[in-house]
């Protein structure tokens, strides 16, 4: 670092070697007089021995000098003040880069804290994932979770790993002082820090003696994260030791994880870690901890010391008939039937449910600023031309002075990196702003929360790199055409711009390009805001205003099965009955809420094939009511009653009346359930048929709606513990109030769950297309601005370089509308040559963004008239400015400048 030091220290240096050698040469001049020469004739003849001062000082100081470091400060420091002897076109150069860099940056950010950003574990090289994948095309149906059977035979028999661990995300409630409330945590593994190679922030973290039946010791230990500890207990260390009620059961805090870490499903942030055999305490009979029919325990993995991937997994390949045979051979068939095998995965970014959903729209997203990117480049490249043809002159003094014309090269290259890194750090702020916004577009609340966006080193790096790729991506064009200029000319032709006619052409070689990217970025916006505007307002079955949905946590509370049954009628009695209630309902399942269960129904009640026994019809238990508060319309029939007379009724939608009973109505009629269990083999429930409703969207906006089943609500007392209130009112506060009233009545020992509102729930479903049509719309508008300043300032150029002759068609009589259309002329053509270019390019990026489209022609004439439409009345309206000041010269003054 001595280098960088003599780099800020280099005046104090250079007055230091001025004082000594003056020093010296008093010294001189003292020692002649005291031998009898006067002043004068000392001064003399000491310098004369001394030699060339300022020659001495210049020689000493190179030693101290690094001449390209030194050359480079010059050029920056001469560039700083010539931009700000230009604000107008520093601060357009600025923001524009602010604007593009900042869209790159905030995509980036956003993209790798949920697909590229590494666990803050020790070696996450070497961490893996294993998870059992098939043929299906769903993604959804490859990756699969292990379960704890499955997982505890590979630890017995897998070689290839130093260490294995079981994960699960889970809610936990936490009561104190006689409060209840729920927590996100996680259920691991005794050794799962241990394979992480973890260390606590206080006490100790969870051993493999933790988990066990009945806890370790002391009791069951759990840990908590590093945040909760912060803004829960304040950072107090005596925590460590602390019993807390978990679910009801007792638990002591042993340690506390280490800052920023957040577990290994990204996306999630447990507060509290507890052992997987504390599963059963919490879920009750509702434990799935030794079920071998369930995939439910995302596994991982540590490599050992020289095992690769491809070693681990074909370990796997041969373990995989083992294991199932020995654990689940059950589903062995079914997986079997669909070629599933044991996949190892890379573990070192961890895993997420959110990434099949939104890995694609971000990538989609980081190529469409990238557009962005190059159109800002574009636009810069012809603001740079522009100045550099103004400049002219002072690049032919340079020559002329002796700089060669890498030198001048270097002084603008040095100017746009300037311009780029003050662009750089506005864009990081501008980035920072943004991200937060974007999050509000991915459909997890806990991910809105919990993923990190605040831009890193990593991020930092990519965002400098960027700048540095666009300084010379804008300036090295204008840099090069500096150095091309001929110095004698230029100097005896001071009031012509030579540069201007090659300026000129090379500014309109890039206004098409540019004109290009932005009409393809509007065919694309309008299409995937089309899609929105579909999704929207195609009707789903259900309304969506004013519907609050809580989901109970019931599971602590003494009523049991049928007594649950009683609280939750109770509950919606006394909902009904609050101020600003319109209906009330229960239900296990509500629309769009990214889950729900099928079964098999026929109209025999003996099922003649195995046909009959696959669950084609999608299942829903609901309460009285339930499809007048979310406005689904009965067709037919009547409704639940919440009486004795729903006890062996169900009511089916139109797509399941039409495919149970296509020859008759389903009024009336029997309809035969086919369950299949593991201890009797397959039993038949029957119901009947009482009313027919429209169908409604459950899975998807995007699909038709599913055939489905309504059984009245209690029927199956397995899944009471959390049912979904529906709430319509006549505003969200009134239908949030009225079940926190309810609720602090008749069950005020359960845990307050988060009401959520209908209408959030619904553009959750549509998150991805929100988050495309609003940034693509965004990303539209920008390029479409800066195809407003390249039109603006090539136009004003054409204009100021042809004034006098404009002075002189004018002088001699050509109309005014002649010299309009004369002006515009050029814009027009370089309109047409870009809408042509920017067809070509939409009809390319439609094919690729097709899959996110819905129900749009992708050669819908109208969108692509409207694009052009609009590209084509910006430009005008960019070009009109710099025309009407061409109708508006004084042929007098043109004439009297010349």
């Amino acid at each position: 670092m001595n280098w960088f030091k003599q780099l800020f220290s280099r005046r104090r240096r250079y007055d230091e070697l001025s004082e000594m050698i003056r020093e010296h040469l008093e010294e001189k001049i003292a020692d002649l007089m005291d031998h009898g020469m006067t002043r004068d004739e000392a001064e003399r003849f000491a310098r004369c021995e001394f030699g060339n001062v300022t020659l001495i000082e210049e020689r000493s100081r190179e030693v101290w000098q690094m001449p390209i470091l030194e050359s480079l400060w010059a050029d920056l420091r001469y560039a700083m003040r010539d931009l700000s002897r230009s604000p107008a076109f520093a601060t357009t150069a600025i923001l524009v880069l602010a604007l593009g860099i900042g869209a790159n940056t905030g995509i980036f950010t956003l993209m790798h804290a949920l697909l590229l950003k590494s666990l803050p574990v020790p070696n996450p090289d070497n961490l893996v994932r294993i998870a059992i994948s098939g043929d299906s095309p769903d993604p959804n149906a490859n990756g699969l979770p292990l379960n704890f059977l499955l997982m505890q035979s590979l630890q017995r028999q897998a070689k290839s790993f130093s260490g294995m661990f079981g994960w699960s995300s889970t809610g936990v409630v936490l009561t104190e002082n006689r409060t209840s409330r729920i927590y996100p945590g996680a259920f691991v593994s005794g050794n799962a820090f241990q394979v992480l190679e973890m260390a606590p922030t206080e006490g100790r973290l969870l051993i493999p003696a933790d988990d066990q039946t009945g806890g370790g010791a002391d009791g069951w230990a759990i840990v908590i994260s590093h945040r909760f500890w912060m803004q829960h207990y304040h950072g107090d260390p005596s925590v460590i030791g602390k019993q807390v009620t978990l679910s009801e059961q007792s638990a002591i805090i042993v340690g506390i994880a280490p800052a920023g870490f957040d577990g290994v499903i990204v996306g999630t942030s447990p507060d509290f870690y507890m052992p997987l055999a504390f599963e059963p305490l919490v879920h009750g009979k509702e434990s799935i901890l030794r079920d071998t029919g369930s995939l439910w325990l995302t596994t991982w993995a540590r490599l050992k010391p020289g095992i690769s991937q491809a070693n681990a997994l074909a370990e796997m390949d041969h373990l995989f008939e083992v294991v199932m045979n020995e654990t689940a051979p059950s589903m062995q068939n079914t997986l079997l039937e669909n070629r599933a095998r044991f996949v190892v995965l890379p573990g070192r970014t961890g895993w997420s449910y959110l990434r099949n959903q939104y890995s694609k729209p971000l990538f989609l997203l980081q190529t469409l600023v990238g557009v962005v990117l190059l159109a800002c480049c574009f636009n810069l490249a012809g603001l740079f031309l522009t100045r550099i043809v103004r400049r002219e002159h002072e690049f032919a003094v340079r020559g002329a002075l002796g700089a060669s014309r890498t030198r001048l090269m270097r002084l603008l290259l040095v100017e746009s990196l300037a311009v780029s890194a003050v662009g750089a750090v506005l864009a990081v702020a501008f980035a920072s702003m943004t991200d937060r916004y974007l999050l509000q577009f991915i459909s997890s609340r806990e991910a809105e929360t919990t993923l990190s966006v605040r831009p890193d080193t990593f991020t930092l790096a990519v965002t400098a790199g960027c700048a540095i790729f666009c300084a010379l991506l804008f300036g090295f064009m204008p840099a090069w055409l500096a150095g091309q200029a001929s110095i004698e000319p230029a100097l005896r032709q001071s009031n012509k711009n030579i540069l201007a006619g090659r300026g000129t052409f090379i500014r309109r070689l890039f206004m098409p390009a540019q004109i290009a990217l932005g009409l393809a970025m509007v065919i694309v916006a309008t299409m995937l805001g089309a899609s929105v505007m579909k999704l929207q307002n195609n009707h789903p079955g259900f309304r969506t205003e004013n519907v609050v949905l809580v989901t109970a946590d019931f599971e602590g509370l003494p009523q049991k099965d049928h007594g649950l049954v009683h609280l939750y009628q109770d509950m919606i009695l006394r909902i009904d009955q609050m101020p600003g209630v319109i209906d009330a309902s229960v239900a296990e399942n509500t629309p769009l809420n990214g889950w729900s269960h099928t079964g098999a129904f026929s109209q025999e009640a003996h099922f003649s094939s195995a046909g009959d026994l696959r669950e084609k019809y999608s299942v829903n238990d609901v309460g009285a009511h339930y499809f007048a508060t979310l406005g689904t319309q009965i067709l037919a029939g009547r409704d639940f009653a919440g009486q004795d007379s729903d006890v062996d009724t169900c009511i089916v939608n139109r797509a399941a009346a039409n495919q149970l009973f296509p020859h008759a109505s389903a009024i009336g009629h029997p309809l035969y359930q086919h369950v299949v269990t593991t201890t009797s083999g397959a039993t038949t429930k029957e119901c009947r048929v009482v009313g027919i409703v429209e169908d409604a969207k459950y899975g998807s906006l995007r699909q038709a709606a599913p055939s489905t089943v309504y059984l009245p609500f209690g029927a199956d007392t397995r899944r009471l513990q959390s049912m979904t209130f529906i709430i319509h009112a006549h505003t969200l506060t009134e239908g949030e109030s009225a079940y926190r009233s309810a609720l602090h009545e008749l069950a005020p020992a359960s845990p307050e769950a988060e009401p959520v509102a209908f209408a959030v729930q619904f553009n959750d479903a549509i998150s991805v297309e929100r988050l495309l049509s609003v940034l693509s719309g965004f990303f539209a508008a920008l390029v479409m601005l800066l195809n407003s300043i390249g039109i603006y300032g090539l136009t004003s150029s054409y204009v100021d370089k042809r004034t006098t002759e404009i002075g002189v068609r004018i002088a001699f009589g050509a109309k005014r509308l002649a010299v309009f259309s004369m002006v515009m002329k050029q814009v027009f053509t370089l309109l047409m040559i870009g809408t042509a270019v920017g067809g070509c390019l939409a009809i390319l990026a439609i094919h690729l963004i097709k899959a996110f489209l819905f129900q749009v022609n992708l050669a819908s004439p109208a969108l692509f008239g409207a694009a052009v439409l609009i590209l084509f009345l910006s430009s005008f309206m960019a070009a009109a400015l710099p025309a009407r000041r061409a109708i508006s010269i004084d042929p007098m003054r043109a004439l009297r400048s010349e």
